[in-house]
């Protein structure tokens, strides 16, 4: 008898738009193939702990041309997520699930250390208990079991905020849910946390490309170029012309003023290829 359905919500991995605060270090293909590792590696421990039955809730769904040339496990039930915010589909995932007769556990793809021993603890731990929650380090959380449905879980949450965990607890006790609060675990959506990633996850994943650190502005108002150094880990939104002192600023859709006014854009944009990749 099965357990639980192991749902584990996916985004297609498409260069520029997957894993988009990552696309400074990694550029945007880099960036992709990195995130579609990560849901290979998630999927993969979720038929691992063989608990039940596992879902890829994608989005776009199943047959949109974002996931072509995307390997998805044989044995994996394919589902879309849907319209609405991300609560909306989380509580249409988990009603489904829990629709069939089956506890939910609902995952994410970021977590580098959601393993299969974590997913099997939060099978073992259901049956005690209304909830399984294993926060992320960052705020939110990365696996979510249920063996009950309640709207409430989902609404309203500020999703994408370092106060999703502990809004969620604070609504599983409004509820009087007995909750069972599992490992921290950690997420990969900023540079520092490539730390934790494997290295092998990251072969082929890092763009091989020459940065130039060095451009030269021009001022818009009387001509003068000025040479200068960009900094490679953040954007230089003001610069002062040291000839008539005009005050330059990003023009609309630029991220700096090397991007607006300089020969060479800053070394962010260069890695993404994208002006829209860098502080977006």
């Amino acid at each position: 008898m099965n357990r639980a359905r192991v749902i584990v919500f996916a985004k297609a991995p498409r260069p520029g738009h997957a894993k988009t605060r990552l696309i400074p270090v990694l550029g945007a293909e880099g960036a992709a193939l990195l995130a579609r590792r990560m849901l290979a590696w998630t999927l993969e421990q979720a038929l691992t702990a063989d608990v039940g039955p596992v879902e890829a809730c994608l989005a776009p769904g199943p047959g949109h041309a974002d996931w072509d040339g995307v390997d998805l496990p044989a044995g994996v039930l394919l589902t879309e997520q849907g319209e609405g915010n991300l609560g909306h589909r989380l509580a249409r995932a988990s009603r489904r699930g829990l629709a069939a007769g089956e506890a939910a556990i609902l995952l994410g793809t970021d977590a580098v250390d959601l393993t299969a021993a974590v997913v099997r603890r939060a099978a073992d731990r259901l049956p005690a208990c209304d909830a399984v929650l294993c926060p992320a380090a960052d705020g939110g959380y990365a696996l979510l079991a249920l063996s009950r449905h309640d709207p409430e879980v989902f609404r309203d949450i500020p999703w994408s905020t370092s106060r999703v965990c502990r809004e969620t607890l604070a609504r599983f006790r409004k509820l009087g849910w007995k909750v069972d609060v599992g490992p921290t675990l950690h997420d990969v959506d900023e540079p520092d946390d490539l730390d934790r990633v494997p290295e092998v996850w990251l072969k082929g994943v890092r763009p091989e490309i020459h940065v130039r650190v060095e451009s030269t502005l021009t001022c818009p108002e009387c001509g003068h170029a000025t040479s200068a150094t960009m900094p490679t880990d953040a954007c230089l939104y003001f610069f002062q012309c040291p000839a008539c002192a005009t005050l330059l600023t990003p023009r609309r859709g630029h991220c700096c003023v090397f991007c607006s006014y300089g020969d060479v854009p800053c070394p962010p944009v260069q890695l993404a290829g994208d002006s829209r990749a860098c502080c977006g």
